[in-house]
């Protein structure tokens, strides 16, 4: 029998052969521990050195919840312990819906319609499935009636229902509100006025109205803006108690339907943040450059005890119902960018509003890059010299984590519902994307994020 060789090592890999950082490694000779100090395999593999040939050699590797044990042949000097790569890989899958605007003109001549044929798609996003979440970005409704939210329900419940007949998850559901999901007051009501004229107003005279909202819970424009989504917070409250009961980390935000919670699975701690960027726009009209955002509606949704949240976890989530553009170009540069959404802070902006499929990914000044997702519509009617224009359509995302990397990715499989030769309407993949064989986007460098909590 050969003596045994003086250095011993241990290789802690995954399946792709790379190093696995953070796993504990315990040498034990003739029954005791080797060493005070376990080696660390963040740089370098775990080795001893041997000097008696008669010695019985054991190595003891654990990672998370894997746990493994060899023992050395007096010909061996090597041993590659893989683990596991579930352990190692986290993904956060996600059905992303907007704009359904139930309860709209000639809702229930296209609802079936719709309906039928998004259930029967679901399946053909499996590659993304099973869906942890299901975000709702805004316009659920068409004028924030009781009623429309009535609707809303029976569609949800539709949807929930089938995702589980098809064994695509149990998502949580979450929504933030949309400029339908209110109810208007009267175009003269002295607070819609003023919010339409906002970001036209001197900044000393915007800056008092908005703190006055932010800072005052007895404030005229505070109270008015309650009022407005009185009936979505009503339908919102047994959603909200849900993802509450699923998720205890839920916090309520100052604007109605704000929220935040951190969702951990695998590996990976995720952050979901909901504003509301409709709350201006309580009047009607085009508030396309308008409205504005406020840095309390962020910071009040921030752990007391942790302001640093969002940059701790794997990869925080952002939703709102207008996108970035449609913000007074001041408030965008001097509130949201750098105070709310800097470059880097965020993997994904979701939204709706513009009823189109859109990614916009970009870097400015070799920062970090912002990426946004404006979802298609679900149910949009546009009127068209022919008649009407349906815009249907729905996205699925998946964010995916590992133990090796401080770059996360992000895939999309964005759909859209389209007429056929037999002039049948079916949700089909949204060819204005690049995308691949499964009709999801490419992992290409334009969807990676930085994952700010990785030490490497």
């Amino acid at each position: 029998m050969a003596e045994l060789n003086p250095f011993i090592r241990v290789l802690v890999r995954d399946p792709r052969n790379r190093r696995v950082p953070g796993a504990r490694v315990e040498f034990f000779v003739n029954g005791a521990s080797f060493s005070k100090a376990f080696p660390t395999t963040v740089d370098r593999d775990p080795s001893i050195q041997i000097t008696d040939s008669q010695a019985i050699i054991n190595a003891i590797v654990e990672y998370k919840e894997f746990k493994d044990t060899k023992t050395f042949n007096r010909d061996e000097d090597e041993w590659r312990c893989e683990i596991p790569l579930p352990l190692l890989e986290s993904d956060l899958n996600i059905l992303h819906i907007t704009d359904l605007h139930a309860g709209q003109s000639q809702y229930d001549d296209y609802y079936l319609d719709m309906r039928r044929s998004l259930l029967r798609d679901l399946r053909n996003c499996e590659s993304s499935a099973p869906w942890d979440l299901i975000i709702f970005s805004g316009d659920l409704s068409f004028s924030g009636q009781s009623n429309e939210f009535n609707l809303v329900n029976s569609y949800l419940k539709d949807l929930c229902e089938q995702i589980s007949k098809l064994n695509l998850g149990n998502p949580t559901f979450l929504a933030v509100p949309g400029n339908h999901d209110l109810q208007r007051p009267p175009e003269i009501d002295p607070v819609s006025v003023v919010f339409r004229a906002l970001f036209s107003l001197e900044p000393q005279t915007r800056e008092r109205i908005l703190n006055d909202i932010f800072n005052n819970p007895n404030s005229l424009y505070r109270l008015s803006i309650e009022k407005a989504f009185e009936n979505y917070m009503k339908w919102w409250e047994p959603w909200k108690q849900e993802a509450m009961r699923r998720h205890p980390t839920f916090r309520q935000g100052v604007l109605p339907g704000e929220f935040a919670v951190e969702i951990e699975k695998g590996i990976g701690h995720f952050a979901i943040v909901g504003l509301n960027t409709t709350f201006l726009q309580i009047a009607g009209g085009n508030f396309d450059g308008k409205l504005g955002v406020h840095v309390q509606q962020l910071n009040r949704l921030l752990p007391s005890d942790d302001p640093d949240w969002l940059d701790r976890v794997d990869a925080a989530i952002l939703v709102t119902h207008q996108p970035p553009e449609w913000l007074a170009p001041t408030n965008r540069s001097n509130v949201f960018h750098p105070r709310i959404a800097p470059s880097g802070r965020f993997a994904m902006h979701l939204c709706g509003h513009l009823h189109i499929g859109q990614d916009q990914t970009q870097s400015r000044g070799g920062g970090e890059a912002r990426k946004v997702a404006l979802g298609r519509s679900l149910l949009a009617l546009e009127p068209t010299e022919d008649g009407l224009d349906r815009l249907y359509g729905y996205q699925a995302f998946q964010l995916r984590v590992d133990a090796m990397s401080r770059e996360g990715m992000i895939r999309a499989w964005p759909r859209k519902s389209t007429p056929t030769q037999g002039e049948d309407w079916k949700f089909v993949p949204d060819t204005s994307f690049d995308l691949e064989s499964d009709g999801g986007t490419r992992d290409i460098a334009a969807n990676r994020f930085i994952r700010p909590n990785s030490r490497r």
